[in-house]
């Protein structure tokens, strides 16, 4: 009978520190401490935090109190290192700093100075250290109390950047901290995990005779994606990054593990260069066993080197690949020196034509691929003839998509409770043939060969915690509590034909909305969006509105991705070479042969600006007031690579024909966030003056009304439908209550975000076997968890340490840390993030910062004191006001430190 394969249980150590004045939150976090603890045990995960407290750790002895402590609970044993303060700092414990012989002012101080020492002689940076206070008024109080609140005032005044004891502290209020310790703890336990996975375990002492063929025991992962890459000649790609993370999720549930390198990765170790590569392959093969199974993914380019395949990593350059790049004889090597005797290699490369290990010159990469020692499945992409693809609207590689889809069960079509290479291989080879059909009958097929193996065995669902998904059981919970299906399964828009049934308009956006959509007037338009905030969504809601989806008495055409794809074909291709005319040449191949009567022809005299009138009266003729031209999906064009600059490079033809009166004709373009403040620094080009321009912003409320809308439009009453996640989930305690209002906050001002978690919710609900009428807690929970250990990074993108200041929904964050400001302040460091390198004036700055007032009636002391607090309160919150630089005689700017 197989070995069930055991957990290693990881317990971390948590020690918490606190004054007297904080025995709520210090319960507080005993109950968040063992939620988590029941979290990780639904999920049968081996993690598990143990609080080490002298209330339940500490025994009577000789000496005191603060010595007794100190002696039987180590703090440098300990993991993470929790500190809460209010009004009181502590009572002094009679021991002194080692440093300089002062005494600690209290035994929390001495406990919290004894974490930092044990932290720098750490190699593993541990415990961490997380730093809280209490901003509740404190009241009245004694003498002796104001003692002790300035004591704690001077110790987080320490915590500031030049302070003795740098560190990022969070605040909250009382009904803040349950929700506040639990998202950080979530975080902390996702870094543990991390790195865990970055070590693999050590494998057992082999016996002197190998036992005969067994299942197999362990299953290693490494993955790797290349989004970036240091040589310019090499095109950056779009969706490595979010192939190789979604993969370790998946690889991870099924009982994988696994190590990830690709460029979003928090530590220097896990980027995806040949170094890391080689170190991580050899260090996972060395660990696999004999009856062990080893899965390598690349996600990258690579080229065919003096006839052998090689592939690119983030460093690879042109020049050197002969000497320095990493071959696949290299991969095949390391395999074939691992004991383990299962070897899986899956390839899904390249992406934009840049074939994975031929140059379209050369189809011989796939042949020499194969060319592997016995013991492999190789996996590739596409045959050697053909292109390896990506899925915008998946954002993913058109292969690894469908790869992960398999995994994820529908691979498994017997119901045999495993996925083996021969499924997922004809999975994924149904899945590119469809995707073929209804995507211009793109050719891609997967190739696969399975040398000297058999069929092995990649996922086996009887030995996971949580089933797959099963489609019977989902669809039949949604038919019993009153749904016509899943009302979060879309979550790009380009892939939701029912988008108008239940898509909202911002609340700030209602009083525009009829201009937006063209029905008032025929004038120009740009709103500006981060990624994942409905510009798309808003886009398609404008177009669907017009002829010819509608009756209407305005022609909407739309230049996405596909049509300005087509505009730089007429430019050959090259953006140097682009004109304002070939954008004309493509709105007319968009207008429908029903409202041109006749076609319209470019005289050599003819400029782009008179050809479009031309093209507008063709229009107007046909009985329609107007043209509107719908322009979105700048940053998803091949040739563009989603950079700003390129971005720029396309546009600025187009946006410079709009600017020109063109009566009968409107423009609308959908853009992305980022390129506001390069079009304003370039404003003599880009003219920003002459566009109406709107910035798309969700607050909670809005994304509780969007949740509302797509449960009210899937609901199978009409007259009493679901408006609230809350009626689905189980009504005891505040659970039912809260979830609605938790989610909104969860998603950061982001309705991608607000989809994903809502799917999710009812995606794990549905795993379990017979899902009950309500969703349960733990269930939420897990959510919670699987967001903050790789939804949000995935959604967001990871923060790192050289980021600045950053924007999302109406947060503001400082190097992926919340910064919470009061008002004027958080106005006009918004105004300063959304204005970039371009910087704001000083009138901009009044008119953010004073928006009822007169920009005339604040003076320049004003501003100059509002500046002067702003910097001040970063400095408190671990913001950086350095950042925040002088434009004389202008205005301010951010600007990283030198």
């Amino acid at each position: 009978m197989p070995r069930k394969r055991r957990e290693a249980h990881r317990i971390y150590k948590v020690f918490i520190a606190s004054p007297g004045d904080v025995q709520k939150e210090r319960s507080i976090a005993f109950d968040v401490i063992d939620e988590l603890n029941q979290i990780y045990a639904s999920m049968s995960k081996g993690d598990r935090l143990e609080v080490r407290a002298w209330e339940k750790h500490s025994h009577p002895d000789l000496g005191s109190p603060q010595e007794v402590i100190k002696r039987q609970i180590p703090i440098g044993e300990c993991d993470i290192f929790i500190g809460i303060f209010w009004k009181r700092f502590g009572t002094p414990p009679g021991s002194v700093r080692p440093s300089d012989g002062r005494p600690y002012l209290s035994g929390t101080e001495e406990e919290i100075e004894t974490a930092i020492a044990a932290r720098k002689e750490s190699t593993n940076q541990r415990p961490v250290i997380m730093l809280y206070r209490k901003l509740d008024p404190p009241g009245q109080m004694a003498d002796e109390d104001h003692l002790q609140y300035a004591k704690v005032i001077e110790f987080f005044r320490q915590c500031a950047p030049d302070g003795e004891h740098p560190a990022l502290v969070k605040e909250f209020t009382e009904n803040e901290f349950k929700d506040i310790l639990r998202a950080h703890l979530l975080q902390v336990m996702a870094d543990f995990e991390s790195q865990q996975q970055t070590t693999p375990r050590t494998p057992k002492k082999s016996t002197k005779f190998w036992p005969p063929t067994g299942p197999i025991r362990e299953r290693w992962a490494l993955l790797v994606g290349v989004n970036s890459y240091v040589d310019p000649s090499f095109a950056n790609l779009r969706f490595c990054v979010n192939d190789v993370v979604a993969l370790q999720a998946t690889l991870e549930a099924a009982g994988y593990t696994v190590v990830a390198l690709h460029d979003a990765a928090p530590d220097e170790h896990l980027l995806p260069t040949r170094d890391n590569v080689e170190a991580e392959l050899a260090r996972i093969c060395k660990a696999a066993g004999r009856d062990d199974l080893v899965w390598v993914h690349f996600s990258c380019h690579g080229k065919l080197v003096e006839g052998q395949p090689v592939l690119l990593t983030r460093e690879s350059r042109a020049a050197t690949l002969a000497k320095k790049a990493l071959r696949l004889a290299e991969v095949e090597q390391a395999l074939r020196a691992s004991p383990a005797r299962r070897r899986i290699l899956t390839l899904d490369a390249c992406h934009t034509g840049v074939e994975i290990g031929r140059d379209l010159a050369d189809p011989e990469f796939i042949r020499n691929a194969y060319e592997l020692a016995e013991g492999f499945a190789l996996l590739a992409a596409s045959t050697s003839q053909q292109v390896a693809q990506e899925w915008a609207a998946k954002e993913h590689g058109v292969f690894t998509y469908f790869l992960l889809e398999g995994l994820s069960g529908k691979a498994d079509r017997a119901n045999k409770g495993f996925i083996t290479v021969n499924d997922l291989t004809t999975h994924t080879l149904d899945g590119l043939r469809r995707w073929n059909v209804t995507h211009g009958g793109i050719l891609q097929e997967p190739t696969a060969r399975v040398e000297g193996l058999g069929d092995m065995i990649l996922v086996d669902f009887g030995k996971l915690s949580v089933p797959p998904v099963s489609d019977k059981e989902a669809i039949a919970w949604f038919a019993n509590i009153g749904l016509i299906g899943n009302p979060f399964e879309h979550l790009i828009a380009e892939e939701d034909e029912d988008l108008l049934r239940y898509q909202i308009q911002l609340q700030e956006l209602r009083p525009l909305e009829r201009q937006i959509r063209g029905d008032d007037t025929a004038s120009r338009w740009i709103i500006f969006a981060k990624r994942g905030c409905g510009k798309t969504a808003l886009c398609q809601m404008v177009r669907r509105s017009h002829y010819p989806f509608k009756k209407d008495h305005i022609l909407g055409i739309m230049l996405d991705a596909e049509a300005l794809n087509n505009v730089l074909a007429y430019a050959d291709q090259a953006l140097e070479t682009l004109l304002p005319i070939h954008y004309v040449k493509v709105v007319a191949d968009l207008i429908p042969d029903s409202v041109k009567t006749s076609k319209l022809t470019y005289t050599s005299g003819m400029n782009a600006r008179q050809a479009l009138s031309a093209l507008a009266q063709v229009v107007i003729s046909q009985g329609f007031e107007y043209l509107l031209c719908l322009v979105d999906q700048v940053d998803e064009v091949e040739l563009i690579e989603a950079r700003p600059e390129k971005m720029m490079q396309l546009l600025k033809p187009l946006m410079q024909l709009s600017q020109q009166t063109l009566p009968r004709v409107a423009f609308r373009y959908f853009l992305p966030a980022e390129l506001e403040s390069l079009m304003q620094a370039q404003h003599t080009i880009f003219r920003l003056d002459r566009y109406q321009v709107v910035r798309l912003r969700w607050t909670e409320e809005d994304l509780a009304r969007l949740i509302a809308q797509r449960l009210s439009a899937f609901s199978k009453s009409a007259l009493n439908p679901y408006t609230s996640l809350g009626q689905l989930c189980e009504p005891l305690g505040n659970f039912r209550a809260a979830i609605d209002q938790e989610l909104a906050k969860l998603a950061e001002g982001s309705p991608r975000a607000a989809i994903w978690l809502a799917n999710q919710l009812f995606q794990l609900h549905c795993q379990t076997e017979n899902p009950p009428r309500f969703i349960q807690p733990a269930t939420w929970e897990r959510v919670k968890t699987d967001w903050w250990a790789y939804g949000r990074n995935q959604l967001f993108g990871s923060p790192t340490q050289s980021e600045g200041f950053t924007l999302r929904g109406e947060r503001i964050y400082f190097q992926g840390n919340e910064i919470t400001l009061p008002k004027t302040s958080t106005a006009l460091l918004r105004s300063l993030i959304l204005a970039g390198e371009r910087g704001c004036s000083k009138a901009e700055l009044r008119q953010a910062g004073w928006p009822d007032e007169r920009p005339e009636g604040v003076t320049e002391a004003a501003l100059t004191e509002a500046m002067r607090r702003l910097k001040k309160e970063l400095q408190r919150q671990g913001g950086d006001p350095q950042w925040i630089k002088t434009v004389r005689g202008q205005g301010y700017r951010l600007q990283k430190p030198e």
